[in-house]
């Protein structure tokens, strides 16, 4: 009886592309940034400019909004729920090495 020899190169090729993949690209729910490596910022700066603006963040890091001057109120809480993602997206989306 003879067996057919099994493919593990296919499954191993889709994981290394999919390892590719998450290296060089940060995902998160409200788009995918490519990651900031000294070599790509025109890619990074589209991407983390969309995924800024999905996430409704992207008149803060601009600085055309300001922080209200009470944190504690609704509007207060809104902007500093969007300012910290913009910190978690934009940490995430650059090199290690930089």
């Amino acid at each position: 009886m003879a067996t057919q020899p099994s493919s593990s190169a296919a499954p191993a090729a889709a994981t290394k592309l999919q390892q590719d993949l998450e290296d060089t690209t940060y995902t998160c729910k409200w788009g995918n940034v490519t990651i900031l490596n000294r070599q790509n910022y025109a890619a990074f700066a589209a991407t983390c400019q969309y995924t800024l603006v999905v996430a409704d963040a992207w008149d803060i890091v601009k600085g055309t909004e300001e922080a209200p001057n009470n944190l504690t109120t609704p509007n207060g809480k809104d902007w500093k729920l969007r300012h910290n993602r913009a910190l978690q997206i934009i940490y995430n989306s650059v090199s290690k090495s930089i």
